[in-house]
This record gives structure tokens, C-alpha cells and sequence, in this order.
């Protein structure tokens, strides 16, 4: 997917566009509703602290995996959860039964995706595209089955179509693992009362 090169980021602005795009149509059509904006001040002094603390703390939590080329740990689809996990403000963060189910979530689609990759793009030589429309659509079944949306595991789920195929193989276990400490880490690092 020549994610070295400039076609890489070209490609995800025209995504990012096309999504744009299409959910103003939608909207323009009512085929979907329009979300209503109601502005809120923000302490900007306290999100400031928080992205550094945040920041911080995520650059001392790498190291480890850094050192020790568990790179996937720091995949972007982590990162995400991590950050979204830190936020004392997240529904993900209501008691151990929603963490396990980010967790949970964020693994099988990483599983799904790596399965998928390798089972037919790798091994049966189909199509990249062929491995990431029958990885989504399972994907969708298992949302629609769990009742349970996290769009970050979108993201784990076609992690392995752009790596290398002997990346791919520990991709899941890497992912599980990762969010194993990065999930408590979180919790950890950035407390709050309404934990339960």
C-alpha cells in the first residue's frame, strides 16, 4: 500500500474527505440526522495538563515495548485506546465488565483482520481489497452480535492489511498483550472517582 511514500497520507485525506462529504449529504438528504453542537466552555488550562500528562507518560509507557520491538503495543489503534481510556470523561471507562469488552473488542478485530490477511491474501493469493471486505464484514457481524461499537478496532482490524505478511502473524498477540497494560495503565495513570 506503499505506506512509505506520499500516496499513503494522499490516500487517507481523500477517505477522510469522502467520509466528509458523504455525511453532509446524508444529512442534506435526512437520511441520517443532523447532530446538534452545543457549545461548552473548556478549561483549556486543565485539557492543556492533561494532553502533557498524557504525552508523558505514553513516551515513558513506550520505552519497554520500543526497546524490545513490540511495536504493535504502539500501534495506532492503541494509542487511540489508550488516550481514550485516560479521559475520566469516557462511557469505556465505566467498570472492569467495559474495559474488558474495549479489550476484548480491539483483539478479535485484530484477530479477524490478521486471519483474513493472511488466510486469503497471503496464502490463497486473492486480492488485498478480497481479505479486507470479507475482514469487515465479519467485523460488522461481531458488532452486530455484541451490541458493542468501538470504532478504534476498525482500526486493529485492517492494521495487518498494511504490514508486512511476517508482521502479521504476531500482530493479535501484540495487540492483546499491549492493551492488557495499556488499558489499566490508563485507569491507573489518569484516576477518577466514578470508576466502579
Amino acid at each position: 500500500m506503499n505506506v512509505k511514500t506520499f500516496y499513503y497520507p494522499i490516500a487517507v485525506g481523500i477517505l477522510v474527505l469522502a467520509i466528509v462529504l458523504g455525511q453532509y449529504f446524508l444529512e442534506k438528504c435526512s437520511f441520517r440526522h443532523t447532530d446538534r453542537y452545543f457549545a461548552q466552555k473548556i478549561n483549556q488550562n486543565m485539557m492543556l495538563k492533561h494532553w502533557i500528562k498524557l504525552f508523558t507518560m505514553f513516551s515513558v509507557v513506550s520505552i519497554y515495548p520500543l526497546a524490545h520491538g513490540f511495536l504493535f503495543w504502539l500501534s495506532p489503534p492503541a494509542i487511540v485506546t489508550f488516550a481514550e481510556i485516560s479521559n475520566h470523561m469516557s462511557m469505556n471507562r465505566n467498570g472492569i465488565n467495559q474495559l474488558l469488552k474495549v479489550w476484548g473488542i480491539m483483539t478479535i478485530a485484530s484477530l479477524i483482520g490478521t486471519i483474513f490477511r493472511l488466510g486469503l491474501n497471503v496464502y490463497m493469493d486473492l486480492p488485498l481489497t478480497i481479505s479486507a471486505i470479507f475482514a469487515c464484514i465479519l467485523m460488522f457481524l461481531v458488532y452486530n452480535k455484541t451490541k458493542f461499537l468501538y470504532p478504534p478496532s476498525a482500526g486493529a482490524l485492517l492494521m495487518p492489511m498494511i504490514l508486512k505478511p511476517e508482521e502479521v502473524m504476531w500482530y493479535p498477540l501484540e495487540i492483546a498483550i499491549g492493551l492488557g497494560i495499556l488499558i489499566p495503565l490508563a485507569v491507573f495513570l489518569f484516576p477518577n472517582k466514578c470508576l466502579k
